[in-house]
C-alpha cells in the first residue's frame, strides 16, 4: 500500500491514466511494488556483479558453471520479456528491454549470493527475488484477438486474472498507461525534425529493398513511410516484417486486397490492386487505431495510426488511404466523407490524410467540400504557394518529359492536413529518382519544434454587450442626454488635465469617460474598463494545446466498455459487482448518459445474464451516439460556415470576400534562414522580421537630421517657395470628430490600446470630448499618450513568392483614436493638396486617377515614330525610409498648418513598434522613426516630398514626362529628348540621396522598342537596370513592340478561374453567385485589360467556368453563348465585363481630360480602319471592343459612337452612366448571339435580342392589373409549378431540348419520327408544325429561331421611339424670355419599367405666373435626369434674379458644388448626367442675375412642418410632371401590350407543348424535360440499354403502361366518382386503390422502417396549450393528446425519402378527418395555411411541455399537388384516414389558382387559399 501511494504521487500517475476509467487498486499496488523491487534489485545487482568477477577468479570452475546456468535462465527471461507476449503489453519496447536487463542483473545477484554461501536473511531475500523472476517468466501466455474491433489481453497468474487492458481506437489512450521506471514517461519519440514518405509502391514485396532505401532521403532518417498498393500476401507477411525489422522499421499492415481467379483458368490466382501499409522507425512508439463497425465502408481502403511526437501528450494521426480506381467517383467521395467523419474526433491533434486518391482533390466532392469549409487543406498546394513553386505531377503513364500536369501526367497522390497539421509542415518534395513505376513518392518534412513552441499573444479582452446603434438624429440625441450626467462628472478633470498639458492624465480620464458612458448605455450597474487605453500585457500560449480534453461522447464509450469488461471479469465471482468501485462506475455512466440526453440505464446487479446483455447494449448505444455526435459536429461546422457566408453575402460581404481570396493567405508561412533552409517556426520568423525591420527603420540613425533638413531646403527652397500656398485649417470640435468617426468601418482593427472602432461608434458626441481634447493638446504641444505611440506591425506578403522578410510589407496598426484624427485632418487638407501638389502626383490625392496617366503613357509608348524610352523606378522600402522630420520640414515650407506638423513629429517621437505575425507578437521592441505604412498622414508625407521633385523636374526638364503614384515613379521622353531624360534621372538620384531614399537597380526597368537604344542609355547613365521591351506600371502591362503575348493577363485569368471554382461551392443562390462573380472573380483579371487583352483561350476558359457555376454536369448547358445572352445579368460574361470597364473609364476620361480622350478615340478610330496585328495599347483595345460590338468610331466626331448601320448611335459623354451600361448590355447580348453557330434549334435569322420580352414570363414581370387581365387567357390553364416552368424556359433558351432527331443522332433511339404524327421531329416540327399541339399554337409571325428557342428580337418600335425622343428640343426656343419675382417650383417624374421603350419621364416647373411641362428629351429617361432638366429649362426660360425650390437633395448638392468650382471639368466627370450639368453651366455663363436654389420637403401632409405655400407649389409642379409623363405613357402602352401578348403566347405554347409531350409519350423524356427537383411519375424499372450523358439511363418504354393509367393531379378525370365515393363513405374499388397506391405510395402502405417508436405516450401536461394568450379548452387539449398518442409513429433511416416524412398540412387534415372541427380553435373558415400553422403551434407546445423532441424540416414532397416547400417533421405517421387526405390534396392540385394569377404574393398561393373541406368530413 505505501508503495502504491508514493508511486502514484511521485510519478504523477494520474495524468497518464485514461480519464473516465476506473482501475483495480490491487493492480496498482502490484505494479508499484514490482517497480520498486526492480529498482532495489538493480542497485544491488551492480555491486553483486563486481563481486561475481572477483569470486570467479578465485573459484573458476564452480562459479563458472553456476554463472553459465543463470545466464541461460536470464537470457530466456529476457527473450520472454522482449517478446510480443510479454505479460505487461502496455510497456513499450525500450521499457521491456530495460526490464530484461534488470532481470539479468537479478539472476547474477542470485548466483553470487549462492556462491558466497551467505547465511541468514540475505539468502532469504535472494531466494525470494529469484522466485519472483521465475514466476514472471512462467506467467500463462495471454489470450489475444487481433481482430479489427480492438485487442483484448487477459493475463492470469495461477488462474486468477490480474488486470485487463483495452487498446481502443482513439488517441486519448494511445500506447501509454504506465510509468516506465527506466525511461520516465513512455512515448518518447522524435522531438526535432520529423519526416515521412507517402508512396504508391505497386507491390511491397517486389520493391522492398528500394522501399527500405527511402530512409536515406533524410539526414536524420525517415521516421515513417506510408505505402499504397502494398499488395502483401499473408504468406509473405512474416518474412517481410523481418526484412524491414532488420532495416530498422516496424511493418504495420493494413487491409490487403484479396486473391481472385484469372479468367480462363481455374487454378491461377491473382491478387487485386490495393492495400495499405505503414513502416515506422523502431524507436518511435505508434499504435494502429481500429475502425468501428459504423465505418466499415472505409476498412478495406484506409489504415489509421497514432504516432508519438515527443511525449505521451503529443502525437500525430496518420490516415493512409488508397481509393478504388476506375469510374467510381461517387464511391471515392463516400469513402472520403466517412474518413473525414471518422477523423473529426481527432480535431485536437495534427492529422494527415495521405495516399493515392486517383484524381485531383477538387474533383472529389467530399474533399472539395472539406477544403472549401477550411477544415482540411491540400498541404502540397499550400506549401508550393508559400515557396512560389508550380504544382507538379506525381503520376505519369509515359515518362517525365515535363514535371507539370499535362497529357498522361496527373497529380493524384496527395497530402491532406487539418489546421494543426498544416502548421507543422515545413516542406513537401516529390522524389524524382525513385524506380517505382508511374508514381513518385512524396516526402513531407515536419517541424516538431512548433509543437513545443510558445508564442506571445495579447489575451482577448472582454467587450460590452452593446445595444443596437441609433439610426437617426432623435435616437442619438436621446443617447446623448442619457450620457450627459456622466460627462458632468468627468468634465472638470478633463479641463484641468488639458490646462496642465498632462497628456497621460488627459488620456486616462478620456478612456474612463468613454468606458463609463458605455456602461451607462449597457445599463451596467458596476463600472468597468476592460483594460481600454492601457498598455497591453502579453501572455504565452502553446501553438498546439498540450493535452486536449477528451470528447464527452468518447468518455461515455470508454465508461461503457469498462463496464462490460468488469461484468465479464465477474463471470465466476459475482461479488465483484457489489463493490464500491463498480458503483462509482455506474454513477459515472448515469451522469454521462444524462449529459448526452440518453435514457438512464438500470443495472440489475443480481441478475448476471441480464446485466451482461444490458452492458453490451450500452456499449452499442454509446458508440452509435458517439458516431451521431461526430457526424453532427461535422455537419454543424459545415452549417456554421454556410450560415456565416450566407449572412455575409447579404450584409457586408467581408467573410465571403475573405474566403474567396484565401482568408489569411497573405500572412507568411515560412522564411528561408541564413543557412538556406525554410523555417516555419513563428518565433524564428518574428526574430528574422524584427532584425530586418530594425535595420530598415534605423538606416538614418547615424545621419545628422538638421544637416539633412538644411541640405534639402538649400536645394529646393525656390521650388517650394513657388509651390507654397496658405491653408485654412478648421478648429477641431467634438461634433466634427464624432461625425467623421461615424463614417469609419466598425471592422477596423483595434490598436494596442484595445479600443475597437465598433465600440467607439456607439459613443454619442459628448463621449468624444475627452479624445478631442487629447487631439487638440497634441496639435498644440506634440504630446501624445504613450499607448498611442505603441504600434503593432502586421507582416503581410508582397505577392505569392515570399521567401524572406524582404518580401513582406509591414503595416502599422495604430490606435482607432489616432486614426480618426489623422483621417479627419487629411480630409481638411484636401483643397490645399489640390492647389499645391502638381498634377502628376496621382496616388492619395482625391479627384486624380491612375487611368489618366496610364492612358497618356500608353499613347506615347505605342508611338513607333518617335520611339520613346520609359524608365520605371522602384524604391526600396519607400515608406520605411521616409524621415518624418525632413518630410514635415518640406510640408511646412509648402504651407502646411503648423499644428499638423507639431502633432506628426510628436507622434513619431519615441515611438515603439512590435512585430506581429498572425496572432503572435515578437519578443523585442523596435525603436525607430519612419513613416508608418497604413497611416493616412504617411501618404501626405510621401506626396509632400515627391511633389517637390515633380515640380523641380517640370521646371528643369520640361520635355520629360513624369508621374508618381505614392512610391511608384516613371519618367519617359521621346527619342530626341533622351539627353533631358538622363538629366531627369540624375536629378531623381540626387533627390533620393537628400531624402534618404534608395532606388532598387534590380527592379528598376528601362523600356523601349529597340534593344540597342536601351543598352546605349544604360551605358550613358552608368546603371545596371533591367532592359525590356515591355513592363508593368501599376499592374498595367505596356508593350513597346508589336508582339501579341499577354502572359501577365493570362496568369491573372488563371487565378480568376480558381476563384470561380470556389464561387461554385458557395452555399448561395444563383443571383448571389452572379454578384460575387462580378465583385470577386472578374476584378482579379480585369485590372490592366484596358491596355492588354487576355488571349482568346483565357477568355474562353473564363467563360466556361462562369457557365459551370450555373449548370452542373447533370444539367449541362448545350450552348454557353445562348445561356449568357439570355441570362439576367449579361456582365457575368468575361467579354461583357471587359467592355463595360473600358467604356466607363473612357467616358470618365472624356469629362476630366477631354483632350486626352479625343486623342485616344481618334487613334482608336484610325486603328479600327486598319488591320492591327496586336491588341496591346489603349487605342487598339478600344478598337477591338468596338469592332466586336459592331460599333463604329468617327475621327471627325470622336465622342459619337455609331451603333447601327442606319447611323444611329449615342454620345459617350451624353446621358447617365446607367444609360451607357444599358446600351452596352444590349450590344453585348447581340455579340454573344452572333457567336452562336448554326444549330438544329438556332438559325442565322436573329440580329438582336430583346431580353425583357424573352424573360418576361420567366421573371413574372406582371406590372399592373391591366397586364394580368391581358395575359389571363394564356395563363388560365398554365402549370402552377413556377419552378418547373422556369427550368423548361432556361432549357429552351440554351438549346437543351431533345427532339427525336437529336436522340437518333446520339444513338438513344432508333427512329427520328414524331410520337404523335409520325413525321420527322425536329424543333420546327415539334413547336410549329405538329397538329397534335395546335391547340395552343399562336399565329406564325416569328422567326425560325424564335419558334425553336423562345428568344425574341428587338422590335422596330424601339428604333422609332428612340428617334422621336432625340428630335425633342432641349432648350426653349427663346432664351430668357420671361421674368418673375415669385418662387419657382421644379420637379421631375418618371414611370420606371424594365423595358426601356416604356420608360417615360417628364419635367415641369410652376410659379404663380408661369407653368410648364414637357417630356424629357433623349433616350435616357429617369426621374433624377428629369429633375435636372427641369432646373436647366427654368434657368434658360427666366431672366434676372430667381428663387427656385426643388425637392431633390442630389440636385441641390450638385448645383452648389458645380457653382463653387465654376463647373470644373474634373468635377463634372464625377457627377451623373454631366451633359445636362454642362449645358447648365453654359446657360449660367450667358445669364445675368442671381440664382437661389433651395430645398423643399416633398409630400408633406402636416402644415406645421413647412409653409403651406411651399407645400402647395411643390405639389403643383409634381402634378404637372406626372400628368405629362402619364399622357405619354398612355400612347406607348398599346404597342407594349401587343408585343407582350405575342411573347407570352408563344412561350406558353412552347412550355405546354413540352409538358404535354412528356405526359403522353416517351417515359424517358421525364429525365430530359423535368426539373431535377420535381418528379411526376414513378421511377423507371426498365433495364438501361446505354448511358445518356454518362449517368442517366434510357428507358425502353416497358413501364409505360403504368404511367398511362393515371397521371398525378388528374385522378378526377380518370375516376370522376372518387371524391363522391369518399364523401358517401362507400368502400373504394380495389382497382382504384391499387392505381393510386402506385403513384401515392405514402398514403396507402407503410414501408418497412428500422425503428418503431410506437405511441407517443400519455400526455399529461396540458398547461402549455390551455393557458396563456392563445389557448384551447381542456376538451380540445384531450382530443389533440388522444390523436397524438395513437400508434404507428416511425423514425426514418438516414437519407430518408419524401415518403418517410410528414407535413403539418397532412397532419392537420388527418386530424380534421378524424375528430372534425374544434370550436374556438380550428374551423372551416380558416385558410389552408392558417389551419396548418395553428395546428403546428399547439402540437409543438404540447409535445415540448411533455419533453418529447421533434425535428423540423422543410420538404418538397407535396410538389406533385402544386405546393412549394412546406413545413414538415422528420417522422412518419400512418394516417387514420389516408384516402381522405389524398382526396383533399388531389382536389387542391385541381382547383388551386396557383402562383401565376396573383403576382403580389411572395410565397406560394396554395397556403393562402381557402379550399372546400367537405371531402374530409
Amino acid at each position: 500500500m505505501p508503495f502504491a501511494i508514493v508511486w502514484w504521487d511521485y510519478f504523477n500517475f494520474e495524468q497518464n491514466w485514461p480519464h473516465g476509467e476506473s482501475f483495480d487498486f490491487r493492480s496498482l499496488m502490484f505494479m508499484s511494488s514490482f517497480s520498486a523491487l526492480i529498482h532495489l534489485v538493480g542497485f544491488f545487482a551492480r555491486a553483486g556483479f563486481v563481486f561475481a568477477l572477483v569470486s570467479g577468479i578465485c573459484a573458476f570452475s564452480f562459479c563458472f558453471s553456476l554463472f553459465v546456468g543463470c545466464l541461460f535462465v536470464a537470457f530466456w527471461i529476457r527473450i520472454r520479456l522482449l517478446g510480443r507476449y510479454f505479460p505487461f503489453p502496455m510497456l513499450n519496447r525500450s521499457s521491456r528491454k530495460c526490464l530484461a536487463h534488470k532481470g539479468f542483473s537479478t539472476a547474477v545477484f542470485v548466483t553470487i549470493s549462492f556462491r558466497a554461501s551467505w547465511r541468514g536473511h540475505l539468502w532469504k531475500v535472494s531466494r525470494g527475488l529469484f522466485v519472483m523472476a521465475l514466476l514472471i517468466s512462467q506467467c500463462v501466455e495471454p489470450t489475444m484477438s487481433n481482430d479489427t474491433t480492438g485487442r483484448q489481453v487477459k493475463i492470469k497468474m495461477d488462474g486468477i486474472p490480474l488486470f485487463q487492458i483495452f487498446s481502443e481506437s482513439y488517441p486519448s489512450r494511445p500506447l501509454f498507461d504506465i510509468y516506465s521506471p527506466c525511461l520516465g514517461f513512455p512515448g518518447e519519440g522524435p522531438t526535432g525534425a520529423f519526416s515521412f514518405i507517402s508512396a504508391n509502391v505497386s507491390s511491397c514485396p517486389k520493391y522492398k529493398d528500394h522501399i527500405a532505401s527511402f530512409s536515406t532521403y533524410d539526414s536524420n532518417g525517415v521516421a515513417a513511410m506510408f505505402l499504397q498498393e502494398s499488395r502483401v500476401p499473408k504468406c509473405s507477411a512474416v518474412s517481410l516484417q523481418k526484412s524491414f525489422f532488420r532495416a530498422g522499421f516496424d511493418l504495420s499492415l493494413g487491409p490487403q486486397p484479396a486473391f481472385s481467379r484469372v479468367k480462363g483458368s481455374a487454378k491461377i490466382l491473382r491478387q487485386g490492386h490495393g492495400g495499405v501499409a505503414a513502416l515506422v522507425r523502431k524507436d518511435i512508439p505508434y499504435q494502429q487505431i481500429s475502425i468501428p463497425d459504423d465505418f466499415s465502408v472505409i476498412r478495406d481502403h484506409v489504415q489509421v495510426l497514432w504516432c508519438s511526437a515527443g511525449t505521451a501528450q503529443k502525437g500525430f494521426i496518420f490516415c493512409n488511404v488508397y481509393l478504388p480506381a476506375g469510374s467510381v467517383r461517387k464511391t471515392r467521395s463516400d469513402i472520403c466523407e466517412s474518413v473525414f467523419c471518422f477523423l473529426s474526433r481527432f480535431n485536437s491533434y495534427p492529422c494527415f490524410v495521405v495516399g493515392d486518391f486517383q484524381e485531383e482533390p477538387e474533383q472529389i466532392s467530399a474533399v472539395a467540400q472539406a477544403m472549401v469549409s477550411c477544415t482540411w487543406f491540400d498541404a502540397y498546394a499550400q506549401i508550393q504557394s508559400v515557396h512560389g513553386r508550380d504544382l507538379e505531377a506525381t503520376f505519369s503513364r509515359k515518362g517525365w518529359e515535363s514535371l507539370l500536369p499535362g497529357p498522361y501526367r496527373t497529380r493524384i497522390d496527395h497530402i491532406l492536413a487539418n489546421n494543426l497539421g498544416l502548421e507543422l509542415v515545413s516542406d513537401i518534395q516529390i522524389l524524382r529518382d525513385s524506380i517505382l513505376p508511374g508514381h513518385c513518392p512524396l516526402r513531407v518534412s515536419l517541424n516538431l519544434g512548433i509543437l513545443h513552441e510558445d508564442i506571445a499573444v495579447v489575451p482577448l479582452r472582454k467587450k460590452w454587450q452593446l445595444p443596437a446603434k441609433p439610426n437617426n438624429q432623435a435616437e442619438w440625441a436621446a443617447r446623448d442626454s442619457l450620457c450627459i450626467p456622466v460627462l458632468q462628472k468627468f468634465l472638470p478633470d478633463i479641463i484641468a488635465a488639458a490646462a496642465s498639458h498632462n497628456a497621460e492624465r488627459l488620456w486616462q480620464i478620456a478612456c474612463h469617460l468613454a468606458s463609463s458612458m458605455l456602461d451607462t448605455i449597457c445599463m451596467s450597474e458596476t463600472q468597468t474598463n476592460f483594460g481600454r487605453g492601457e498598455i497591453p500585457t502579453f501572455s504565452c500560449v502553446h501553438v498546439v494545446p498540450d493535452k486536449p480534453s477528451p470528447c464527452k461522447d468518447q468518455k461515455l464509450v470508454r465508461c461503457c466498455k469498462e463496464l462490460l469488461t468488469k461484468v465479464q471479469l465477474a463471470e465466476n465471482n459475482h461479488d465483484l459487482l457489489l463493490r464500491d468501485q463498480f458503483k462509482l462506475l455506474e454513477s459515472s455512466i448515469c451522469r454521462q448518459c444524462q449529459t448526452a440526453g440518453l435514457p438512464m440505464p438500470e443495472l440489475p446487479v443480481h441478475d448476471y445474464d441480464h446485466l451482461l446483455s444490458v452492458a453490451e447494449t450500452l456499449v452499442q448505444t454509446a458508440q452509435e451516439h458517439a458516431e451521431r455526435a461526430a457526424t453532427a459536429r461535422q455537419q454543424a461546422a459545415l452549417g456554421r460556415w454556410q450560415k456565416k457566408l450566407q449572412i455575409s453575402s447579404k450584409t457586408d460581404k467581408k467573410q465571403v470576400h475573405s474566403w474567396l481570396r484565401g482568408g489569411l493567405s497573405q500572412v507568411p508561412k515560412a522564411f528561408k534562414d541564413e543557412h538556406g533552409q525554410y523555417t516555419s517556426s513563428t518565433n524564428k520568423m518574428l526574430d528574422m522580421l524584427t532584425s530586418y525591420m530594425e535595420d530598415v527603420y534605423n538606416v538614418h540613425q547615424r545621419e545628422d537630421l538638421p544637416s539633412m533638413i538644411q541640405n534639402f531646403q538649400a536645394k529646393y527652397s525656390q521650388t517650394m517657395e513657388d509651390m507654397s500656398a496658405s491653408c485654412h485649417l478648421p478648429q477641431l470640435t467634438f461634433q466634427q470628430v464624432w461625425e467623421f468617426a461615424q463614417t469609419r468601418s466598425p471592422s477596423r482593427a483595434a490598436g494596442m490600446d484595445a479600443w475597437g472602432m465598433d465600440e467607439l461608434l456607439h459613443l454619442p458626441p459628448s463621449g468624444w470630448i475627452g479624445f478631442t481634447m487629447t487631439m487638440l493638446l497634441a496639435e498644440e504641444t506634440g504630446q501624445w499618450p504613450l499607448v498611442l505611440k505603441f504600434i503593432s506591425l502586421s507582416a503581410i506578403g508582397k505577392g505569392t513568392d515570399i521567401k524572406s522578410p524582404k518580401d513582406t510589407r509591414c503595416i502599422g496598426v495604430s490606435s482607432c483614436v489616432y486614426s480618426v484624427w489623422s483621417g479627419l485632418r487629411f480630409r481638411h487638407l484636401i483643397p490645399w493638396m489640390l492647389r499645391v501638389f502638381p498634377s502628376n502626383i496621382i496616388g492619395g490625392v482625391p479627384e486624380r486617377h491612375m487611368f489618366e496617366s496610364e492612358a497618356q503613357l500608353s499613347l506615347d509608348i505605342r508611338d513607333f515614330q518617335t520611339e520613346p524610352l520609359l524608365v520605371l523606378l522602384d524604391r526600396v522600402k519607400c515608406f520605411d525610409r521616409i524621415v518624418p522630420a525632413v518630410a514635415v520640414s518640406a510640408l511646412n515650407s509648402l504651407g502646411l498648418p503648423p499644428p499638423i506638423g507639431v502633432a506628426i513629429q510628436g507622434f513619431y517621437s519615441n515611438q515603439v513598434r512590435i512585430m506581429k505575425l498572425g496572432k503572435a507578437f515578437g519578443n523585442r521592441l523596435i525603436h525607430g522613426s519612419s513613416a508608418l505604412q497604413g497611416c493616412t498622414l504617411s501618404i501626405l508625407m510621401v506626396n509632400g516630398i515627391f511633389s517637390v521633385l515633380m515640380a523641380h523636374l517640370n521646371k528643369t526638364c520640361p520635355q520629360v514626362q513624369a508621374t508618381t503614384f505614392i512610391d511608384d515613379m516613371k519618367v519617359w521622353a521621346k527619342r530626341e529628348n533622351i539627353g533631358m531624360l538622363q538629366s531627369a534621372l540624375a536629378e531623381t538620384v540626387e533627390f533620393d540621396r537628400l531624402t534618404g531614399q534608395l532606388i532598387s537597380e534590380e527592379k528598376t526597368t528601362v523600356v523601349s522598342r529597340r534593344e540597342k537604344q536601351r543598352r546605349r542609355f544604360l551605358i550613358q547613365v552608368g546603371r545596371t537596370y533591367k532592359s525590356k521591351s515591355n513592363a508593368k506600371s501599376l499592374g498595367n502591362v505596356h508593350r513597346a513592340d508589336k508582339k501579341r503575348a499577354a502572359v501577365t493577363q493570362d496568369q491573372r485569368a488563371n487565378k480568376a478561374v480558381a476563384t470561380l471554382q470556389k464561387i461554385a461551392q458557395l452555399p448561395l443562390c444563383n443571383t448571389q453567385k452572379a454578384l460575387h462573380i462580378k465583385t470577386n472573380a472578374h476584378p482579379q483579371w480585369l485590372h490592366g485589360t484596358e491596355f492588354q487583352i487576355p488571349s482568346k483561350r483565357a477568355l474562353a476558359r473564363l467563360r466556361t467556368h462562369v457557365v459551370k457555376i450555373f449548370a452542373n454536369r447533370l444539367k449541362r448547358i448545350r450552348s454557353p453563348w445562348l445561356f449568357l445572352a439570355t441570362y439576367e445579368d449579361v456582365f457575368i460574361d468575361p467579354f461583357a465585363a471587359l467592355a463595360k470597364q473600358l467604356l466607363v473609364k473612357i467616358r470618365a476620361l472624356a469629362w476630366t481630360h477631354p483632350e486626352l480622350a479625343t486623342k485616344v478615340l481618334k487613334e482608336a478610330a484610325l486603328v479600327q480602319r486598319t488591320v492591327e496585328q496586336t491588341n496591346n495599347g489603349l487605342a487598339a483595345v478600344l478598337a477591338f471592343v468596338c469592332n466586336s460590338l459592331g460599333w463604329t468610331l468617327n475621327s471627325e466626331e470622336p465622342f459619337y459612337i455609331t451603333t447601327t448601320p442606319q447611323g444611329n448611335g449615342f454620345c459617350i459623354k451624353g446621358g447617365s452612366k446607367s444609360f451607357l451600361v444599358e446600351e452596352l448590355d444590349h450590344a453585348c447580348r447581340n455579340f454573344l448571339l452572333d457567336q452562336v453557330p448554326e444549330r438544329h434549334d438556332f438559325f442565322d435569322d436573329l440580329d438582336s435580342i430583346d431580353v425583357f420580352l424573352t424573360r418576361f414570363l420567366h421573371d413574372s414581370s406582371f406590372a399592373t392589373k391591366d397586364d394580368m387581365e391581358l395575359l389571363e387567357p394564356f395563363l388560365r390553364d398554365f402549370p402552377k409549378d413556377i419552378q418547373r416552368v422556369r427550368a423548361i424556359l432556361q432549357k429552351l433558351w440554351s438549346g437543351q431540348i431533345f427532339t427525336s432527331v437529336r436522340c437518333k443522332a446520339a444513338g438513344l433511339t432508333a427512329s427520328d419520327k414524331c410520337f404523335a404524327c409520325g413525321e420527322r421531329e425536329d424543333h420546327l416540327h415539334l413547336f410549329k408544325q405538329c397538329p397534335f399541339y395546335a391547340q395552343t399554337r399562336p399565329p406564325d409571325v416569328f422567326q425560325r429561331s424564335t419558334w425553336c428557342t423562345g428568344i425574341f428580337p428587338r422590335s422596330q418600335i424601339y428604333r422609332e421611339w428612340a428617334q422621336e425622343q432625340k428630335d425633342l428640343p432641349v432648350l426653349p426656343p427663346e432664351m430668357f424670355c420671361a421674368c418673375t419675382s415669385d418662387p419657382v417650383f421644379i420637379d421631375g417624374s418618371a414611370f420606371a419599367n424594365k423595358w426601356q421603350p416604356l420608360r417615360t419621364a417628364a419635367s415641369a416647373f410652376w410659379s404663380a405666373s408661369h407653368e410648364w411641362n414637357a417630356v424629357l428629351p433623349g433616350c435616357d429617361q429617369s426621374s433624377q435626369r428629369a429633375e435636372i432638366y427641369a432646373l436647366l429649362y427654368c434657368l434658360a426660360f427666366f431672366r434676372g434674379d430667381l428663387t427656385v425650390y426643388t425637392d431633390c437633395m442630389n440636385v441641390l448638392n450638385g448645383f452648389n458644388r458645380l457653382v463653387g468650382c465654376h463647373f470644373s471639368p474634373s468635377v463634372l466627370g464625377q457627377l451623373d448626367n454631366a451633359d445636362l450639368w454642362e449645358k447648365m453651366g453654359q446657360v449660367l455663363a450667358r445669364r445675368q442675375g442671381t440664382i437661389s436654389l433651395r430645398k423643399v420637403k416633398a409630400h408633406v401632409s402636416n402644415h406645421a412642418q413647412q409653409c403651406q405655400y411651399l407645400t402647395e407649389g411643390n405639389s403643383r409642379a409634381d402634378a404637372l410632371a406626372k400628368s405629362c409623363a402619364k399622357e405619354k405613357l398612355r400612347v406607348k402602352i398599346s404597342c407594349f401590350r401587343d408585343l407582350i401578348s405575342q411573347a407570352v403566347g408563344l412561350q406558353v405554347h412552347l412550355v405546354t407543348t413540352l409538358m404535354s409531350r412528356t405526359e403522353h409519350f416517351a417515359h424517358d423524356d421525364l429525365e430530359r424535360f423535368n426539373s431535377p427537383r420535381i418528379r411526376t411519375a414513378t421511377s423507371c424499372s426498365c433495364v438501361p440499354l446505354r448511358r445518356v450523358r454518362s449517368k442517366i439511363s434510357a428507358c425502353t418504354g416497358a413501364c409505360r403502361v403504368f404511367s398511362e393509367v393515371i397521371k398525378p393531379g388528374s385522378v378526377e378525370t380518370s375516376f370522376p366518382s372518387f371524391p363522391n365515393i369518399l364523401s358517401s363513405g362507400n368502400p373504394i374499388p380495389e382497382n382504384l386503390r391499387q392505381t393510386l397506391a402506385i403513384h401515392y405510395i405514402k398514403f396507402h402502405r407503410l414501408r418497412s422502417l428500422p425503428r418503431v417508436l410506437g405511441p407517443v405516450g400519455r400526455l399529461h401536461d396540458f398547461s402549455s396549450v390551455t393557458s396563456g394568450r392563445n389557448r384551447i379548452s381542456q376538451l380540445a387539449a384531450r382530443t389533440l393528446a388522444g390523436y397524438l398518442s395513437a400508434p404507428h409513429w416511425f423514425v426514418p433511416v438516414r437519407g430518408a425519402t419524401a415518403e418517410e416524412r410528414v407535413s403539418w398540412i397532412e397532419l392537420s387534415l388527418d386530424f380534421v378527418a378524424t375528430h372534425g372541427w374544434q370550436p374556438g380553435w380550428i374551423h372551416s373558415e380558416l385558410t389552408l395555411g392558417k389551419l396548418a400553422r395553428r395546428f403546428q403551434v399547439f402540437v409543438v407546445r404540447l409535445l415540448k411541455a411533455n419533453r418529447i423532441p421533434i425535428r423540423a424540416i422543410s420538404s418538397l414532397h407535396l410538389s406533385e399537388f402544386g405546393f412549394n416547400r412546406v413545413a414538415s417533421i422528420y417522422l412518419h405517421k400512418k394516417f387514420v384516414f389516408p384516402d381522405k387526405v389524398l382526396a383533399f390534396l388531389l382536389q387542391c392540385s385541381r382547383s388551386n389558382p396557383g402562383e401565376w394569377l396573383d403576382p403580389t404574393q411572395k410565397k406560394h398561393v396554395a397556403l393562402y387559399w381557402k379550399p372546400s373541406f367537405d371531402v374530409l368530413l
